[in-house]
């Protein structure tokens, strides 16, 4: 469902900057039937088979992509398109590289990224757990480090003449100006935080610890992300005859060897982190 809801966003405006439906009904209705034709009609979504939890979920999930769309509609009606839909971010940083897709780069070095408190797989979206997620991290050292490397993008962004003087000697200049924001496909309401220099090496700290669990087979089992999980069909009959083998309160099932699906996290090694004290420090390398 979010991933439906992300191409609804992307597709709001047409291509003269102009919201595509006029009213919040419209856009609602629209949204459900694509969802009914074209997700439930067929049982798949961008080619990947959808296994359902029970028969009435595509229905139950109809409506609430319906009260999404209602509650989202006034806020873009009256904004303009962002300058960047599904921007591929990729650079290096302290001997790691990290890659993504940012949903939106508005004017203002404004970073926003569609999340629904309810229906994103896992735990849900709320404020404590954006708070504490890496993601905002990477987006905004991205950002600045990309101002940094490429001329064009400063344009593209709007980069001030000011602001560019700064990033020449700093490569980190624009993190602390640079809003990260949430946008709750929920309800519409858009929560905003910062991220610093200060963050890095927090960023840092839990990759390292991901690395090390990963390299040790010391993977915990997540059963909140079982139905995002790749081996979920092999793993569930498994882990419910392990489950009912032994008496003992398991908390690490190494089931396989680790395949991890890390989207924004590229290149593991383990290594010791780079502390950040002066420019000369940075090793950065961003494909223009």
């Amino acid at each position: 469902t979010g991933t439906f809801l992300h191409k609804r966003m992307e597709k709001f405006y047409d291509k003269f900057g102009k919201p595509v439906y006029h009213s919040a009904e419209s856009f609602a209705n629209a949204a459900k039937g694509m969802w009914l034709h074209e997700v439930v009609g067929t049982g798949e979504i961008e080619g990947k088979k959808i296994k359902w939890s029970s028969e009435r979920e595509p229905y139950i999930r109809a409506n609430q992509i319906h009260d999404s769309c209602m509650h989202v509609y006034p806020g873009y009606v009256i904004n303009e398109p962002a300058l960047f839909k599904e921007r591929k971010i990729k650079f290096s940083l302290n001997y790691r590289t990290y890659s993504g897709k940012v949903d939106e780069i508005r004017k203002g070095y404004i970073i926003r990224d569609h999340k629904h408190s309810d229906l994103d797989e896992g735990l849900p979206w709320n404020i404590v757990r954006f708070l504490a997620d890496i993601q905002p991290t990477i987006y905004v050292t991205w950002f600045s480090i990309a101002a940094h490397r490429s001329k064009r993008f400063r344009l593209e962004v709007g980069v001030s003449e000011e602001d560019a003087k700064q990033l020449e000697n700093d490569p980190l200049y624009l993190m602390e100006k640079v809003p990260f924001q949430f946008h709750d496909l929920k309800n519409g309401t858009i929560k905003e935080i910062r991220r610093t220099r200060e963050d890095i090496p927090g960023l840092e700290a839990i990759v390292d610890e991901m690395e090390y669990r990963m390299i040790n087979k010391k993977i915990t089992a997540n059963t909140s992300r079982c139905r995002d999980c790749k081996f979920n069909d092999q793993c569930k009959d498994l882990i419910d005859m392990v489950m009912k083998s032994t008496s003992l309160d398991i908390t690490q099932l190494e089931l396989f060897e680790p395949s991890p699906r890390m989207d924004m996290i590229k290149n593991y090694r383990l290594a010791e982190p780079v502390k950040i004290k002066r420019q000369a420090q940075f090793r950065l390398k961003f494909d223009r």
